[in-house]
């Protein structure tokens, strides 16, 4: 789950440019009813990142009833008496009604309780006459609004989305309007789909490990008496009066705050804010006093049965983000674990003395709190690994390792905290945890400073304090979570609108640009390419700040090598014939280099970044590590014992074995999950064979992405000098796997009778397309599923309230001979599975005209190539996809034209072309005993399979 706080642990001083420091002003100004508002003018990004911030989330919430913030954060998206609805007063008669069944559904039972439902399920019907709870999320992708969301937690709500700076006023009044006089329609069907969010969660360990852990550190505080979701009594018996109480009280303009991050002019900005936000109302906003979290004394034990296998959690309380306290905790937390695992205790899974071992910072507003997970080593127990953990800690306060690894623990935490700075998203997150914890955005930007001063002294000072004798500890042995009973009652269908606007939806559809006289495109000249030999590069500079970006993107992957996963894993975990692992660690870290390796389907990317000025000495350290790599019996055992409780975690999680069975219904025994290594073979594999891979890797054909301050000739001088890499590699090569040919509808079906969701998959084959196609296929899956918008989403969904996960979308071929296909899939309650298949079916057996639906699409196609386009650093990761996929110039181009005309009728001719009367394969992860089978068989061929048919042990 998001939260706010979370977000912020960005982990500063280097040298930024005059241009990133002018980036980062901020002005701040109160409106007359209260509302803040921080606007942060960015005239190097491309768009806007546009937040309304409520300084209320579940701690505020009643103990009769909880969940009330979550419920706001879905309800607030289904309009207003003005948006939404096409006659309010006559939606309303209806409404009104169903808030006073609500009430009464409380104290019944049986008979009587299934008589009201019906009656607010009839009552929901009526309303829906009038009712368009689709509009608002419609009307914002019409303005080019891209990642529309929201999330609640413990201390906050927060609404948000990108959306180009033309349309800034739109976005403002509409983002205004939500929050006066919203009405929360259609709300039957989104309980529902409430409801099958709560089975997904309990579907999943993690979230009965996280609450026990609340419980744990919060015993007496809110954070720990229920989750963000609600009690589950108060899912059966949701009160609308409440919730328009709880909205009353704390959605009031002096308790929110607006935030825009981006390219927008601030003049014409502060007149549209204070134009439309200034309408909300304001309450003379009293918040709720909280006592301080009074910290734990000595160790707090639980002990429950819910994971795959038996761990623990040490949990111990620290200060929240920003306090004075905290810049000398993330010196330790990093230096206790990070992600290069270059950590005090990353090492015990190094040395196989964990199986596996991570950390979390888990941010509230009163506390928060140091979260160390750990699956034991089989031959010790869960103490011993408790006191093992301990121990560790305890020797940060050797003085040498501290002198030894104390400045470049600090260096790289300054380093991330300006790389993150550049991401607008994560900009507008930190001023609004300053606004929310009272404090100023200079204060904020005084973080890499602090960091800075930190001493020895303020570390060892800082583990007495914080790392002693004072955590909770919870142990969890094998086990299933406990399951809430949330069954759907037997409701008719709520039908919407399709084709309507209101007067409020229609006024802004005319106002906006009926003509975008150009897009914005990538220009590829943007990019300096460069070769050596048959390797290619790109070259971007880097006009934000002295912090490099480097891709050494190696033309192989899993697809032709499925060894390469150990080989790239053992990467992070061996020395080379001149350093220890520890010494190599160190000496990337004293460079504030970030070295990175991912292994994709025909790629093996090593991605580096850190000060400009050091970017040939980590050059020369990547390039050891890969000529003269120095594999040992201990490292491959830490891959494998990585790997196999990997492999064991897989099969408790109903998502990635749904994921699973959907990829070998497309590929057959082409997949990772099957071309993978045999756990056995990765630890009975000699060193020496894994030193070979690793030293053969640059012997591949390479492209080179490259953000900096360096030239491409003076780029290309460096690499020649410090990467082995020679004019003539082996040639990259297209390793598209052949998809499964299909003659008859089929069904693939694994049992599994311990979960409550079903995992569902539509697998249909496509033909080749030619690269013209793509504006058609960006066009499809948009209206098909892969928005909010999108029709089976609203089908399945908004209508139905039959699933809480859907999508559907075409997957475009890599190459101009290799052929497509569309996948379509949700996440169910079981007992609607095969409801839920029949409406799948029905929307994929013929394409779904929606009149009505084509003006908006042209809107949002077209504003959305100007939303998207890539941040200065992502560019380069952009340019060389659309090179990949066979683009000389950015495909938005030819699109943006297309779109303009674009009518029903060819997103019908495109699916016909590639999709009607073909066969479907349907996947299945579920509980058999909740599926019609006979009804099944009838679809098309069943077959059953068993998790050795989909995954290779």
């Amino acid at each position: 789950m998001r939260t706010l706080l979370f977000f912020l642990f960005i982990s500063l001083s280097f040298l930024v440019n005059a241009q990133f420091n002018n980036t980062l002003k901020v002005e701040q100004f109160t409106l007359k009813n209260g509302l803040k508002v921080y606007l942060n003018q960015d005239t190097t990004a491309s768009n806007v990142f546009g937040g309304v911030l409520v300084r209320a989330g579940s701690i505020h919430e009643s103990p009769d009833a909880t969940g009330m913030s979550h419920y706001l954060e879905h309800m607030l998206f289904k309009g207003t008496q003005n948006l939404g609805t096409t006659d309010f007063e006559s939606e309303n008669v209806h409404y009104q009604k169903i808030i006073n069944m609500y009430e009464q559904l409380e104290t019944v039972t049986g008979g009587k309780r299934k008589k009201i439902q019906d009656q607010i399920n009839a009552e929901s019907i009526a309303a829906a006459k009038y009712g368009l709870p689709n509009e608002f999320s419609a009307l914002m992708k019409s303005l080019g609004s891209t990642q529309v969301g929201a999330f609640a937690d413990y201390d906050v709500t927060f609404y948000y989305s990108y959306f180009p700076a033309r349309n800034m006023q739109h976005w403002i009044d509409i983002n205004a309007e939500r929050f006066i006089n919203p009405v929360f329609r259609t709300f039957q069907s989104e309980l529902e789909v409430v409801y099958e969010e709560k089975n997904r969660w309990d579907d999943d360990y993690e979230n009965a490990l996280y609450t026990t852990s609340q419980e744990i550190l919060y015993p007496n505080y809110t954070y720990g008496l229920w989750p963000t979701i609600g009690k589950t009594e108060h899912l059966k018996n949701p009160s609308l009066t409440k919730m328009h109480e709880f909205f009353n009280r704390h959605y009031v303009a002096d308790n929110m705050a607006l935030f825009l991050v981006g390219n927008f002019d601030t003049a014409i900005a502060k007149q549209s804010i204070e134009s439309s936000f200034s309408k909300l109302p304001s309450a003379d906003y009293e918040p709720i006093e909280f006592p301080d979290y009074q910290p734990m004394s000595g160790e707090r034990r639980k002990e429950i049965s819910v994971t795959p296998f038996p761990m623990i959690s040490i949990l111990f309380p620290i200060k929240r983000i920003h306090h004075k306290d905290r810049p000398a905790l993330d010196v330790v937390i990093y230096l206790l674990s990070n992600e290069q695992k270059t950590g005090i205790l990353d090492q015990l899974e190094v040395d196989n003395k964990v199986q596996q071992l991570n950390i979390e910072i888990d941010e509230h507003a009163l506390s928060s709190s140091l979260n160390i997970h750990a699956v034991p080593n089989p031959k010790s127990s869960l103490d011993e690994t408790k006191s093992l953990i301990l121990d560790e800690i305890t020797k940060l306060k050797d003085l040498d390792f501290l002198n030894a690894r104390l400045n470049g623990a600090k260096q790289n935490l300054i380093k991330d905290f300006w790389l993150e700075l550049e991401d607008l998203e994560a900009r507008a997150l930190l001023i609004a945890t300053c606004d929310f914890l009272n404090l100023s955005w200079e204060e904020a930007l005084k973080y890499p400073n602090e960091i800075e001063n930190i001493t020895a002294d303020n570390v060892l000072a800082t583990i007495d304090q914080y790392f002693s004798k004072n955590y909770g500890f919870l142990i969890s042995k094998k086990g299933q979570p406990k399951k809430d009973n949330l069954t759907k009652p037997s409701l008719k269908p709520i039908p919407t609108l399709q084709a309507s606007s209101s007067d409020y939806g229609r006024n802004l559809l005319d106002k906006l640009s009926k003509e975008i006289s150009e897009p914005l495109t990538i220009d590829f000249n943007l990019a300096d390419t460069f070769s050596i030999g048959s390797n290619k590069g790109i070259a971007i500079r880097n006009a934000i700040n002295d912090l490099f970006s480097l891709e050494i993107r190696l033309q192989t992957g899993w697809q032709t090598n499925p060894a390469l996963q150990q080989t790239t894993d053992l990467l992070s975990r061996i020395a080379t014939k001149q350093r220890s692992r520890e010494e190599l660690k160190s000496a990337f870290e004293s460079l504030g280099c970030s070295f990175m390796v991912s292994l994709e389907r025909d790629e093996v990317i090593i991605t580096l970044d850190g000060l400009e000025a050091n970017l040939q000495a980590c050059l020369k350290l990547v390039n050891e590590l890969l000529v003269e790599p120095k594999v040992t019996p201990g490292s491959i055992e830490s891959v494998y014992t990585t790997e196999k409780i990997k492999r064991e975690e897989e099969k408790s999680s109903p998502f990635v074995l749904g994921y699973a069975l959907i990829r070998y219904a497309v590929f057959d025994d082409q997949t990772r999950f099957r071309r993978r290594t045999p756990i056995e073979t990765i630890r009975l594999t000699e060193p020496e064979v894994y030193e070979q891979r690793i030293s053969e890797l640059l012997q591949n054909t390479i492209r080179i992405n490259y953000f900096g301050s360096k030239s491409k000739d003076e780029l290309r001088t460096l690499l020649q000098k410090e990467l082995q890499i020679t004019p003539g590699q082996t040639p990259a090569t297209s390793n598209q796997s052949s998809i499964r040919e299909i003659s008859q509808n089929k069904i693939f079906l694994i049992n599994d009778s311990k979960i409550r969701q079903s995992q569902v998959y539509f697998y249909l084959k496509g033909d080749s397309i030619d690269r013209n196609q793509y504006p058609y296929i960006e066009a499809f899956n948009t209206y098909f599923g892969e928005s909010l918008t999108g029709v089976v989403y609203q089908e399945i969904r908004e209508y139905r309230s039959l699933a809480y996960s859907i999508f559907g979308r075409y997957i475009r071929p890599n190459g101009a001979d290799e052929q497509g296909y569309l996948v379509a899939g949700f996440g169910c309650q079981s007992d609607k599975t095969d409801e839920t298949i029949e409406v799948m079916i029905d929307l994929l057996k013929e394409f779904p005209h929606r009149d009505g639906r084509i003006e908006t699409l042209r809107s949002i196609k077209m504003e959305e190539i100007v939303t998207n386009y890539p941040a200065p650093r992502q560019l380069g990761a952009k340019i060389l996809a659309y090179q990949n996929m066979g683009y000389t110039n950015d495909p938005n181009e030819h699109a943006f034209h297309v779109y303009k005309d674009l009518k029903m009728t060819d997103l019908a001719k495109f699916y016909n072309s590639q999709f009607k009367d073909q066969p479907f394969v349907i996947t299945i992860y579920g509980n058999k005993s909740d599926l019609d089978i006979q009804k099944l068989a009838s679809i098309g061929q069943l077959v059953e399979l068993e998790l050795s048919d989909i995954l290779t042990d």
